[in-house]
């Protein structure tokens, strides 16, 4: 894994792949993947594919939103099913 850089990009900046990848938190390989099919909107500039920091910033903002509901939704199932509690007992701290 790459080290965790801090961005300070102005938000009409124009990012490459590797930059996105680093400001998600996700592979090179994946930040593009999501720009070629337009999850991330991008555009070419000579032969690199660029988006734009405020689309990058919109994405992490619906996944982070979207993951954030999901798990809510699974920790009430798991306290509505005592899930916990079974998991609990099991390694003998109930």
């Amino acid at each position: 894994t790459r080290p965790m850089i801090t961005h300070s990009f102005d938000s009409h900046a124009e990012l490459a792949a590797m930059e996105v990848a680093d400001v998600l938190n996700v592979s090179i390989a994946y930040a593009y993947k999501l720009m070629e099919e337009g999850t991330i909107p991008s555009r070419f500039v000579g032969i690199t594919r660029r988006a734009l920091y405020e689309d990058v910033m919109a994405y992490k903002k619906a996944h982070f939103e979207a993951r954030s509901k999901i798990l809510t939704e699974m920790a009430a199932m798991d306290q509505e099913l005592g899930l916990m509690d079974n998991e609990l007992r099991m390694i003998g701290l109930l």
